[in-house]
Protein backbone atom coordinates (compact mmCIF):
# COMPACT_ATOMS: atom_id res chain seq x y z
CA UNK A 1 0.00 0.00 0.00
CA UNK A 2 1.39 3.39 -1.00
CA UNK A 3 2.09 6.03 1.63
CA UNK A 4 -0.07 9.15 1.78
CA UNK A 5 2.42 12.01 1.24
CA UNK A 6 0.80 14.51 3.63
CA UNK A 7 0.52 11.92 6.40
CA UNK A 8 4.10 10.79 5.84
CA UNK A 9 5.30 14.40 6.07
CA UNK A 10 3.27 15.01 9.24
CA UNK A 11 4.82 11.93 10.85
CA UNK A 12 8.34 12.99 9.87
CA UNK A 13 7.78 16.50 11.21
CA UNK A 14 6.36 15.20 14.48
CA UNK A 15 9.27 12.80 14.95
CA UNK A 16 11.87 15.46 14.20
CA UNK A 17 10.26 18.03 16.52
CA UNK A 18 10.05 15.42 19.29
CA UNK A 19 13.73 14.50 18.96
CA UNK A 20 14.70 18.14 19.46
CA UNK A 21 12.66 18.55 22.65
CA UNK A 22 13.12 20.24 25.12
CA UNK A 23 14.67 22.66 22.62
CA UNK A 24 12.69 24.24 19.81
CA UNK A 25 13.48 23.74 16.14
CA UNK A 26 12.82 26.35 13.47
CA UNK A 27 10.72 25.73 10.39
CA UNK A 28 13.73 26.60 8.25
CA UNK A 29 15.75 23.76 9.75
CA UNK A 30 12.82 21.37 9.27
CA UNK A 31 12.50 22.38 5.61
CA UNK A 32 16.22 21.89 5.00
CA UNK A 33 16.75 18.67 6.95
CA UNK A 34 13.62 16.91 5.71
CA UNK A 35 13.81 18.24 2.15
CA UNK A 36 10.32 19.75 2.26
CA UNK A 37 8.59 22.43 0.27
CA UNK A 38 8.42 25.49 2.54
CA UNK A 39 4.72 26.15 1.94
CA UNK A 40 3.84 22.49 2.54
CA UNK A 41 5.91 22.44 5.72
CA UNK A 42 4.19 25.50 7.18
CA UNK A 43 0.75 24.23 6.20
CA UNK A 44 1.26 20.88 7.93
CA UNK A 45 2.85 22.51 10.99
CA UNK A 46 -0.23 24.71 11.39
CA UNK A 47 -2.46 21.65 11.06
CA UNK A 48 -0.43 19.88 13.75
CA UNK A 49 -0.65 23.00 15.93
CA UNK A 50 -4.45 23.17 15.66
CA UNK A 51 -4.64 19.50 16.63
CA UNK A 52 -2.35 20.03 19.63
CA UNK A 53 0.51 17.91 18.26
CA UNK A 54 2.90 20.84 17.73
CA UNK A 55 3.29 24.27 19.33
CA UNK A 56 5.06 27.53 18.58
CA UNK A 57 5.38 30.96 20.16
CA UNK A 58 4.79 32.61 16.82
CA UNK A 59 7.91 34.77 17.06
CA UNK A 60 10.31 32.76 14.93
CA UNK A 61 11.84 30.91 17.87
CA UNK A 62 10.76 27.55 16.52
CA UNK A 63 8.47 24.60 17.13
CA UNK A 64 8.20 21.99 19.87
CA UNK A 65 5.77 19.15 20.77
CA UNK A 66 2.24 20.33 21.50
CA UNK A 67 0.29 19.58 24.70
CA UNK A 68 -1.59 16.59 23.26
CA UNK A 69 1.63 14.93 22.15
CA UNK A 70 3.39 15.62 25.43
CA UNK A 71 0.36 14.48 27.39
CA UNK A 72 0.37 10.99 25.86
CA UNK A 73 2.85 9.73 28.43
CA UNK A 74 2.28 10.26 32.14
CA UNK A 75 5.97 10.91 32.75
CA UNK A 76 5.81 13.88 30.36
CA UNK A 77 2.85 15.55 32.05
CA UNK A 78 5.05 18.36 33.36
CA UNK A 79 6.16 19.06 29.80
CA UNK A 80 2.54 19.16 28.65
CA UNK A 81 1.77 21.68 31.38
CA UNK A 82 4.75 23.81 30.36
CA UNK A 83 3.55 23.81 26.74
CA UNK A 84 0.13 24.96 27.94
CA UNK A 85 1.57 27.75 30.09
CA UNK A 86 4.20 29.16 27.72
CA UNK A 87 1.88 31.20 25.45
CA UNK A 88 0.47 33.07 28.45
CA UNK A 89 3.96 33.72 29.84
CA UNK A 90 5.17 34.94 26.46
CA UNK A 91 2.26 37.37 26.25
CA UNK A 92 2.95 38.72 29.74
CA UNK A 93 6.67 39.06 29.04
CA UNK A 94 6.04 40.87 25.75
CA UNK A 95 3.42 43.16 27.26
CA UNK A 96 5.47 44.31 30.24
CA UNK A 97 9.00 43.69 28.95
CA UNK A 98 9.88 41.74 32.08
CA UNK A 99 10.56 38.20 33.25
CA UNK A 100 7.44 36.03 33.52
CA UNK A 101 7.48 32.52 34.97
CA UNK A 102 5.28 29.81 36.43
CA UNK A 103 6.33 27.98 39.58
CA UNK A 104 5.02 25.16 41.75
CA UNK A 105 5.66 24.87 45.46
CA UNK A 106 8.38 22.37 46.35
CA UNK A 107 9.07 22.23 50.07
CA UNK A 108 10.29 25.61 51.25
CA UNK A 109 10.97 26.86 47.73
CA UNK A 110 9.27 27.06 44.36
CA UNK A 111 10.30 25.09 41.27
CA UNK A 112 10.12 26.90 37.93
CA UNK A 113 7.93 24.99 35.45
CA UNK A 114 8.20 27.43 32.54
CA UNK A 115 9.51 30.92 31.91
CA UNK A 116 9.66 33.63 29.28
CA UNK A 117 12.32 36.32 29.05
CA UNK A 118 12.03 39.71 27.35
CA UNK A 119 14.44 40.39 24.48
CA UNK A 120 16.58 42.54 26.77
CA UNK A 121 16.66 44.29 30.11
CA UNK A 122 15.80 41.43 32.46
CA UNK A 123 17.74 41.93 35.67
CA UNK A 124 16.68 38.55 37.06
CA UNK A 125 16.70 35.37 34.99
CA UNK A 126 15.62 31.86 35.92
CA UNK A 127 15.66 28.54 34.09
CA UNK A 128 13.16 25.72 34.05
CA UNK A 129 13.87 23.45 37.01
CA UNK A 130 15.44 26.21 39.12
CA UNK A 131 14.26 26.65 42.69
CA UNK A 132 13.33 30.22 43.56
CA UNK A 133 12.99 31.52 47.08
CA UNK A 134 9.53 32.28 48.43
CA UNK A 135 9.15 36.00 47.79
CA UNK A 136 6.51 38.00 49.73
CA UNK A 137 4.17 38.03 46.73
CA UNK A 138 4.48 34.25 46.31
CA UNK A 139 3.85 33.70 50.01
CA UNK A 140 0.79 35.97 49.95
CA UNK A 141 -0.80 34.02 47.10
CA UNK A 142 0.04 30.66 48.65
CA UNK A 143 -1.44 31.60 52.02
CA UNK A 144 -4.51 33.27 50.53
CA UNK A 145 -5.68 30.04 48.89
CA UNK A 146 -3.93 27.34 50.91
CA UNK A 147 -4.10 28.66 54.49
CA UNK A 148 -6.22 31.84 54.59
CA UNK A 149 -6.64 31.59 58.36
CA UNK A 150 -2.92 32.33 58.79
CA UNK A 151 -3.41 35.91 57.61
CA UNK A 152 -7.13 36.49 57.51
CA UNK A 153 -7.29 40.14 56.43
CA UNK A 154 -4.37 40.02 53.99
CA UNK A 155 -5.63 36.71 52.59
CA UNK A 156 -9.12 38.12 52.09
CA UNK A 157 -7.72 41.13 50.22
CA UNK A 158 -5.53 38.96 48.00
CA UNK A 159 -8.38 36.57 47.19
CA UNK A 160 -10.69 39.49 46.39
CA UNK A 161 -8.21 41.05 43.96
CA UNK A 162 -7.00 37.70 42.64
CA UNK A 163 -3.31 38.63 42.84
CA UNK A 164 -0.60 39.93 45.13
CA UNK A 165 2.18 42.44 44.57
CA UNK A 166 5.21 43.23 46.70
CA UNK A 167 8.85 44.26 46.58
CA UNK A 168 11.19 41.27 46.79
CA UNK A 169 13.84 42.25 49.37
CA UNK A 170 16.36 39.73 48.01
CA UNK A 171 16.35 41.06 44.46
CA UNK A 172 15.02 44.58 44.91
CA UNK A 173 12.50 43.88 42.15
CA UNK A 174 8.77 44.43 42.14
CA UNK A 175 6.81 41.20 41.81
CA UNK A 176 3.23 40.40 40.87
CA UNK A 177 1.88 36.88 41.44
CA UNK A 178 -1.46 35.19 40.79
CA UNK A 179 -2.64 31.60 41.28
CA UNK A 180 -3.59 28.94 38.77
CA UNK A 181 -6.21 26.83 40.52
CA UNK A 182 -6.89 23.16 39.87
CA UNK A 183 -10.33 21.51 39.72
CA UNK A 184 -10.39 21.32 43.53
CA UNK A 185 -9.73 25.04 43.92
CA UNK A 186 -6.19 24.48 45.15
CA UNK A 187 -3.08 26.27 43.92
CA UNK A 188 -1.63 24.18 41.09
CA UNK A 189 1.02 26.78 40.27
CA UNK A 190 1.64 30.51 40.55
CA UNK A 191 2.27 32.92 37.68
CA UNK A 192 4.75 35.71 38.40
CA UNK A 193 6.04 38.82 36.68
CA UNK A 194 9.24 40.30 38.12
CA UNK A 195 10.49 43.71 37.04
CA UNK A 196 12.72 46.59 37.97
CA UNK A 197 10.85 49.31 39.92
CA UNK A 198 11.76 51.83 37.23
CA UNK A 199 9.86 49.74 34.67
CA UNK A 200 7.30 47.89 36.79
CA UNK A 201 6.38 50.93 38.86
CA UNK A 202 4.21 50.97 41.95
CA UNK A 203 1.49 52.68 39.91
CA UNK A 204 1.64 49.96 37.25
CA UNK A 205 1.42 47.06 39.68
CA UNK A 206 -2.38 47.00 39.85
CA UNK A 207 -2.91 46.86 36.08
CA UNK A 208 -0.10 44.32 35.78
CA UNK A 209 -1.69 42.25 38.52
CA UNK A 210 -5.03 42.24 36.71
CA UNK A 211 -3.38 40.88 33.55
CA UNK A 212 -1.50 38.19 35.49
CA UNK A 213 -4.71 37.29 37.36
CA UNK A 214 -6.65 36.91 34.10
CA UNK A 215 -3.89 34.75 32.60
CA UNK A 216 -3.99 32.54 35.70
CA UNK A 217 -7.75 32.15 35.43
CA UNK A 218 -7.55 31.16 31.76
CA UNK A 219 -4.87 28.59 32.52
CA UNK A 220 -6.89 27.26 35.45
CA UNK A 221 -9.87 26.70 33.17
CA UNK A 222 -7.69 24.83 30.66
CA UNK A 223 -6.04 22.68 33.32
CA UNK A 224 -9.43 21.87 34.84
CA UNK A 225 -10.82 20.97 31.43
CA UNK A 226 -7.82 18.73 30.74
CA UNK A 227 -8.26 17.03 34.11
CA UNK A 228 -11.97 16.49 33.47
CA UNK A 229 -11.22 15.06 30.02
CA UNK A 230 -8.61 12.71 31.46
CA UNK A 231 -11.04 11.47 34.11
CA UNK A 232 -13.75 10.98 31.50
CA UNK A 233 -11.42 9.01 29.24
CA UNK A 234 -10.34 6.85 32.18
CA UNK A 235 -13.95 6.02 33.06
CA UNK A 236 -14.75 5.03 29.49
CA UNK A 237 -11.48 3.35 28.58
CA UNK A 238 -11.64 -0.13 27.09
CA UNK A 239 -9.91 -2.59 29.45
CA UNK A 240 -6.62 -3.84 28.09
CA UNK A 241 -6.66 -7.48 27.07
CA UNK A 242 -3.82 -9.51 28.51
CA UNK A 243 -2.13 -11.58 25.83
CA UNK A 244 -0.28 -14.81 26.22
CA UNK A 245 3.47 -14.93 26.07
Amino acid sequence: MADVPAVDTAVRLTERISREWPNAITAGVLVEELGLNRSTCYSILRTLERAGWAATRGDGRGWWPGPRLLGLADDRREDATAALVLPELDELSRTFGQLAFAARRDGDGWTVLARSLPPRGARLTVDVGDTVAASPALVDVDLAWSAPQDGAEAARRTRTRGFSEARDPRTGLNAVCAPVLDHRGRVAMVLCVYGQPSALTDQALRSTGARVRDAGRRLGERLQARSALGNDLSRHAVPRTRTAG
